[in-house]
């Protein structure tokens, strides 16, 4: 269950931060400085502080990425571009060649991952195409293009780091990978 609470002012944040059980929940935090004050602020109630009671959400999705796919190695983005760009090139394509297509190829990876994870995700974007056809004109071969990219990864369990979040988001959540509560 979510539940919402705004913090209008400084004092709704350190009542929440006095009342903070560092054993059972997670505080996820969008920066290193946050991160940084929250776990100043709470070390001084607490000698030790758990790996886990404060991540940036980055942190997050990559231990959630570990523990519901634990054979999946992260690779960095220019790891990730430099084997795109291979591909591209044995591609019998002009436009793969060209000096900006790996780079290209990667956001469209990115842009395209919700659907490129559905497990219906083929014939959803066939579908839409069906009604969309000038898009297909447009923009329809970085689909397919992207849809073989992402199949390569996935054939080699490599994922680029900048791609966790968007892989996650058709994952099955409903075992209980995470046991503390989260504040974000």
């Amino acid at each position: 269950m979510l539940r919402v609470l705004p913090l209008s002012n400084f004092a709704a944040k350190k009542e929440i931060l006095q009342g903070f059980q560092s054993d059972q929940t997670t505080w996820v935090v969008s920066d290193l400085q946050s991160k940084r004050e929250i776990q100043k602020h709470l070390l001084q109630k607490n000698d030790v502080l758990p790996e886990d009671a404060v991540l940036r959400a980055s942190e997050l999705w990559r231990k959630l990425l570990f523990r519901q796919k634990p054979s999946v190695r992260v690779i960095n983005v220019d790891l990730a571009r430099t084997l795109i760009r291979g591909w591209l090139v044995e591609e019998d394509l002009d436009w793969a060649r060209s000096p900006g297509a790996a780079q290209l190829a990667m956001q469209f990876v990115q842009q395209l991952l919700p659907v490129l994870t559905h497990p219906n995700g083929e014939s959803l974007m066939q579908a839409w195409f069906a009604d969309h056809s000038e898009s297909v004109i447009r923009w329809g071969h970085w689909q397919r293009m992207a849809q073989r990219i992402w199949q390569r990864f996935a054939d080699r369990d490599l994922l680029p780091s900048t791609w966790i979040a968007g892989s996650l988001i058709n994952e099955d959540f409903s075992a209980a990978i995470w046991p503390r509560k989260l504040v974000v």
